[in-house]
Parts: structure tokens; C-alpha cells; sequence
């Protein structure tokens, strides 16, 4: 879709042509969108390797709706949905908030077809594997298993010009939890330093950390 910010001089958004919009319909997100220049695009491509399968655990949403786009209305109006599985004879509509790769569909059936969403207002890479959930405007992407090392996982962080993941907030934690939850490995690395201030932990650029909710069962943190 078109939409621009830039064109009009006071600052109303306008079709590319310089045509004010007379119609706004966005979805919020974290209360500053649509970004300046820039509206939040959502677009969703059918993944073939899931058709015929469907996944219940932990959907965002479960309902009826007569047709596809109609699922996909309602994923795009549902800030946490990130993937959605349809069925065209039933009309059943099931939105979930993880992409499907590292958890398998639990159930086969005919009529089923999967959809995972991708961001196209620039928020994310797409074209590089890293997955925008708009619930936390959160960028990531899930990498096959490396040696236990920093300097390796910081050299592939800046290879994709990124950085590891904060876990700041019980909601982040949370989610990280839900799209880990089936991967083979059995330890995450993510951001967090005592190397940068006397006795107090940082993010990698000196932030302090506020948000801590580690194992001490487990002697949490360790490297």
C-alpha cells in the first residue's frame, strides 16, 4: 500500500502522488506508529512445507471466518499474531504468535494451509531470516547452534548488523521462552555484561540491566 508522510507540508500523510489520505485505519503499534515516512506494512506467504497441518497449543486465537483474507484481517488487527494456519472447507482460522520452523504442527488434516507474516516497512530484515514480532517490536532470528564462544557470536551479530537479545522485560522473557521452547539446544545466549562496571550488570553498550529474573538454582548467570 502507499503512504508517506513526507510530501505534504503540514505534515498529513498522502499517497505517493501527493493526494492527502482521507482514510486512516492503522493498528498502533507501541503507541508512535506509523512510523514517520513510513506506514507498517504486513504481508503473509503461504508455507507449503506446513499445508495440510495445524497447530492449537498456545494460538493467540481461535475462530471461524468465511475466507482467507478474512483470517488474514484479523491476524494483521492482532498485535501478537505472527503466523496463522486456515482451513478452506471448514473456514477455521487459528492465529499463533510464533513462526513455525522449530515447532512442528501437531495435527494433519486436509484443507489446511500455513501463513507466516512478514514486515515490509523496513523494521526488520526479512530478506536476512530475522522475524518482526509487532507485540514488542521485537527483530530476531533464531541461528543453528555455535560454539560457546562471544567472540563468534558477536562476530555474527555484526555480520547481520544486530546485536544479541536483551531480555529486559518479563514479556520479552516470556516470549523468548514460547519460541525457544522446541529448539535442540540447551542453553540461549543473549546480552549481559560484569565486565564493563565495578559489581553491576550492563547490556553489551554499558546500559544497566533492571529487568532480572535469573535461576539461582542453576547458579544463574554463568558463562
Amino acid at each position: 500500500m502507499q503512504g508517506t508522510d513526507n510530501i505534504d507540508a503540514n505534515g498529513a500523510w498522502t499517497f505517493d502522488d501527493g493526494t492527502v489520505m482521507p482514510f486512516l485505519n492503522w493498528k498502533q503499534l507501541n503507541r508512535n506508529q506509523p512510523l514517520s515516512g513510513k506506514a507498517i506494512l504486513q504481508h503473509a506467504l503461504n508455507d507449503p512445507s506446513y499445508n495440510g497441518h495445524y497447530h492449537i497449543a498456545n494460538a493467540v486465537q481461535q475462530t471461524f471466518v468465511e475466507s482467507l483474507l478474512g483470517c488474514a484481517s484479523i491476524c494483521l488487527h492482532a498485535m501478537r499474531c505472527l503466523s496463522y494456519f486456515y482451513n478452506t472447507l471448514s473456514k477455521e482460522c487459528i492465529l499463533h504468535a510464533i513462526a513455525f520452523g522449530h515447532t512442528i504442527p501437531s495435527y494433519a488434516d486436509t484443507g489446511w494451509k500455513y501463513y507466516l507474516t512478514e514486515d515490509r516497512s523496513g523494521r526488520c530484515t526479512a530478506g536476512d531470516g530475522f522475524i518482526h514480532y509487532r507485540d514488542l517490536d521485537f527483530c530476531y532470528r533464531i541461528y543453528d547452534a555455535l560454539p560457546t564462544d562471544f567472540d563468534t557470536f558477536n562476530e555474527v551479530c555484526h555480520n547481520a548488523n544486530s546485536e544479541l537479545m536483551r531480555v529486559d522485560t518479563e514479556q520479552k522473557q516470556k516470549y523468548v521462552e514460547l519460541i525457544s521452547a522446541n529448539l535442540s539446544v540447551t542453553q540461549l545466549c543473549m546480552q549481559g555484561t560484569d565486565t564493563i562496571l565495578p559489581n553491576k550488570w550492563t547490556f553489551d553498550d554499558g546500559t544497566p540491566m533492571t529487568y532480572f529474573n535469573w535461576n539461582k538454582e542453576y547458579n544463574q548467570p554463568k558463562w
